[in-house]
């Protein structure tokens, strides 16, 4: 058989394609179908087979889809589950290259882990689902390569799904789980907007159940937005519109003097002063007064003066205390979200269980359903006591 060669790379010919096969069957034989191995066990001799086998490249055509077949299969009689549908033709040409060409097998591991791990194959499978959705064209010749644990990236942010973000550095989509983001730095992902994040180790995740959150102080207008939606602030200020009607025959005649209120509440108590002083300042009042002599609508105007002016200062009185709870529930929101919650010890050991050793584990031990059970009424009571202070 003549030499083959592709993309500058050679294969091998002859016998060496019959020894690289039978050297194939010897090492499944020896290592049972690598039943038995962990994932990464088996990510690790699966990645080193994949290179042999595109080195031995048995087929002129199709030696692609064969082998991902082949893998597929092996993967399944291993207890493991491969997705090669979430890799692109450009990736997989790279990672090929990078092992026969240079020796490099770190970019084919890095494919097989991605394909074996659910964390990845969700968050490439929701990458890949959208850009179908919205046809991006030429997908197959993109790079796209899920995040490495330690690493730093920085590129332009491009958008994200339920679990996933993507980020473009110089061409390559990278991409990334959300929750490897800081909670501050999830809410000010913008698209097309500079980013640079680093990827926790997986056993610092391990250790914290929910992250520290650093919340900065609300602004002014969030401030003043949160007053009015108050439900103690609202009635405050229907009672003055509906004593401004009764008054000056105008429900919103005061509008630009309770926003001179909400820059400083003082400005209440002054106004209260104006009114009970010289009520006509602000405008006529409501009915008629010919030589003295006042109908009923101008009689019931000058009898709620003095309930306008109580009015306003509730009104005033209530946006300052309004205001002191909103500071000190923020305050406190602040120093209750720094604080990062551990994962506790019991958690950590049942998630190194499969499914079947946890339903055991639990039924063994009273002590354990009693200790999980306690702890999810604290976070629940905790849950709600929070959801109270917003």
């Amino acid at each position: 058989m003549s030499e083959m060669k592709k993309a500058n790379i050679f294969f091998a010919s002859g016998k060496k394609v019959q020894e690289g096969l039978e050297n194939l069957d010897r090492t499944l034989t020896e290592k049972n179908n690598f039943k038995g191995l962990s994932r990464k066990e088996f990510v690790e001799n699966a990645a080193e087979m994949m290179i042999q086998l595109n080195y031995t490249h048995p087929f002129r055509e199709g030696n692609g889809r064969t082998q991902r077949m082949f893998f597929e299969k092996l993967a399944e009689v291993a207890g493991h589950k491969l997705n090669f549908s979430l890799i692109t033709k450009e990736r997989m040409n790279l990672a090929s290259i990078a092992s026969v060409k240079s020796g490099d097998s770190e970019p084919m591991k890095h494919l097989f882990y991605d394909i074996s791990n659910p964390e990845k194959t969700l968050i490439l499978k929701e990458f890949m689902d959208h850009m179908k959705k919205i046809e991006v064209e030429n997908m197959k010749e993109r790079l796209v390569l899920t995040t490495k644990e330690k690493e730093t990236y920085t590129g332009f942010y491009r958008g994200g799904g339920a679990n996933s973000f993507m980020i473009d550095v110089k061409g390559t989509f990278i991409i990334g789980n959300k929750k490897h983001l800081a909670p501050e730095q999830l809410k000010t992902l913008k698209i097309g907007v500079p980013m640079t994040f680093t990827v926790p180790k997986a056993q610092d995740l391990q250790q914290i159940l929910i992250p520290a959150e650093k919340i900065s102080p609300l602004t002014k207008e969030e401030i003043l937005e949160k007053i009015k939606e108050d439900t103690s602030i609202q009635p405050r200020k229907q009672a003055i519109e509906v004593l401004c009607k009764i008054v000056y025959g105008n429900l919103h005649i005061l509008e630009k003097k309770l926003e001179m209120i909400h820059e400083n509440p003082l400005e209440g108590e002054k106004l209260a002063c104006q009114i009970i002083e010289f009520s006509k300042s602000i405008s006529k009042l409501a009915g008629i007064n010919i030589s003295g002599i006042i109908n009923n609508a101008r009689a019931r105007a000058e009898d709620n003066i003095l309930p306008l002016c109580i009015a306003i200062d509730h009104y005033a009185d209530t946006f300052k205390q309004v205001e002191q709870d909103i500071l000190q529930n923020h305050c406190a929101k602040q120093k209750r979200c720094e604080q990062l919650v551990e994962t506790p010890e019991w958690m950590k050991d049942l998630c190194t269980l499969s499914k079947e050793q946890q339903q055991k584990t639990l039924s063994q031990s009273l002590e354990l359903r009693e200790e999980i059970r306690a702890y999810s009424k604290k976070s629940m009571r905790a849950y709600h006591q929070a959801r109270m202070k917003r």
